[in-house]
């Protein structure tokens, strides 16, 4: 693989070509707690991640101080869960799921009978995000939810199946997962976390939740 300048995100198999390449050495001092992701710096400084310690599609990061800057300008504590309190009721949340659904269209202005659940009705809220991009702080209190019950429901049009949640004794929050026919596992709050968290002002929702189903076409569970 020939690279020419400075290159953002990488598919699967461009990531096999990097570690091919640059045989990146693993930075587990950069880990951040509850992400599941790995981090790898390459030779001229560069950082990889990529999400769990099988090889996947990365985002890359020019070196570790624009990854430290990035994460500098997120408000929540890292030492929380990444759902904290956010779903602290999952009958509530399966009930609410329609009202999230319309709370954000209603937000980014968006035709509510345009977000019919499917995979390139993302991108129309990826397009509403870059127009009018809110502040951290208003995404990870409101529009995080939101995103969860739609991308949740994405990943039920798009591979079948249902919501199901976990809750730890020391954790406030369920998990929310879906599961689809053949028992594997979608988890739709980690990746998207990951994306706002690490690169907040470049993120792609589309991205996040083509990668989860594109993952599951190719066998690989949760």
């Amino acid at each position: 693989m020939k690279e020419s300048g400075f290159k953002r995100t990488y598919s699967k198999n461009e990531v096999v070509e990097l570690f091919k390449l640059y045989n990146p050495k693993k930075r587990g001092d950069l880990n951040v707690p509850d992400l599941g992701m790995s981090y790898y710096e390459l030779p001229d400084g560069r950082i990889l991640i990529i999400i769990g310690d099988k090889i996947s599609s990365g985002r890359m990061y020019k070196s570790v101080a624009e990854l430290n800057k990035i994460r500098n300008k997120v408000p929540a504590k890292r030492s929380e869960h990444i759902l904290s309190n956010l779903i602290p009721d999952d009958k509530k949340f399966l009930a609410s799921v329609n009202l999230y659904i319309d709370s954000l269209a209603d937000k980014l202005k968006i035709p509510r009978e345009k977000l019919d659940r499917s995979l390139k009705s993302v991108r129309l809220i990826d397009t509403a995000y870059k127009k009018a991009l809110p502040s951290q702080a208003v995404f990870f209190k409101k529009d995080y939810l939101y995103l969860i019950a739609y991308l949740g429901e994405v990943y039920k049009h798009e591979k079948g199946g249902e919501w199901f949640f976990e809750k730890y004794e020391d954790e406030e929050s369920y998990e929310p997962y879906i599961k689809i026919a053949n028992g594997r596992i979608i988890n739709p709050f980690r990746d998207l976390f990951k994306d706002c968290y690490e690169n907040y002002e470049e993120m792609s929702i589309y991205d996040v939740a083509d990668f989860a189903v594109s993952d599951f076409r190719l066998g690989v569970s949760k």
